[in-house]
């Protein structure tokens, strides 16, 4: 017994034991803690840097966004002037090609006119002599200034008596109305007038009566005696257009001739 007691421990502390397992159990928290506390941070910085390349990536998204839609807004911009561009020259050469067919047809038409023929009076004449009775005819000479033959050439030519208040005009028809040559129905005919040489027109023969009645109104003015005509034709480079010509000379009792008259002289 004696034996037994001298082996134990003489400083023994009845808690040492116990103490020395807290103490360890809390060195373990406490490590614990730190490695939490250490993975805690590692956890934040890679929350960080993920937030960081997230937040670039997405910053990239949008630079790349927004280039994409400038890029798209010049290609917008690029088109527009492309298809204002293809417009312009699109109106350019309608502009061109008209001006190019308004030159050829002025080409045309400038070709037909200096060749086309061009019939005119060159003189008119009084045949006869008024008197009671007689009766006086009126004589055209007509030419063919043009280059090539006047076609289908007709033409009438007449005597009118008309009071001052009511003057020869540009639309007085031949024959007049008051003064009937030609039947109804009658043929008229035509022919082709070639250029340079004259050709006589006369009118049919008229009588005027009562002459002693009728003369001495003519130095006053009262009555005018007019001879007068018209005179169609056409050509063949431009067959569908028939041209016109008309005349007119006033009796002068004074000199026995006719003169111009103002209106019913003109030619196209």
């Amino acid at each position: 017994m004696s034996d037994q007691k001298q082996d134990e421990p003489k400083n023994k502390i009845p808690y040492e034991g116990d103490a020395i397992l807290i103490e360890g159990r809390v060195k373990n928290i406490e490590r614990e803690q730190e490695n939490q506390r250490a993975r805690d941070e590692k956890y934040k910085d890679d929350q960080l840097l993920i937030n960081k390349l997230l937040a670039g990536f997405t910053g990239g998204l949008l630079v790349t966004g927004i280039l994409t839609v400038l890029v798209y807004f010049d290609l917008a911009i690029t088109s527009k002037r492309s298809a204002e561009a293809a417009q312009e020259s699109a109106a350019a050469a309608n502009n061109a090609a008209r001006i190019s067919g308004n030159t050829l047809l002025l080409s045309r038409d400038q070709f037909r006119a200096g060749l086309r023929p061009y019939v005119s009076v060159t003189k008119m004449l009084l045949l006869g002599e008024l008197k009671e009775g007689r009766k006086i005819k009126g004589r055209a000479e007509i030419v063919n200034s043009g280059r090539i033959p006047a076609v289908d050439l007709s033409g009438c030519a007449d005597f009118a008596l008309l009071p001052n208040g009511s003057p020869m005009t540009d639309d007085f028809p031949c024959p007049a109305a008051n003064n009937p040559k030609r039947l109804p129905g009658a043929e008229i005919s035509k022919f082709t007038l070639g250029s340079g040489a004259p050709f006589p027109l006369d009118s049919p023969g008229t009588s005027i009566s009562p002459v002693n009645k009728l003369l001495p109104l003519l130095p006053s003015g009262a009555l005018r005696i007019y001879f007068y005509g018209d005179l169609t034709y056409t050509d063949i480079l431009n067959p569908k257009v028939t041209h016109h010509t008309t005349f007119c000379g006033r009796y002068n009792i004074a000199t026995n001739s006719l003169d111009v008259c103002e209106k019913h002289n003109w030619m196209d």
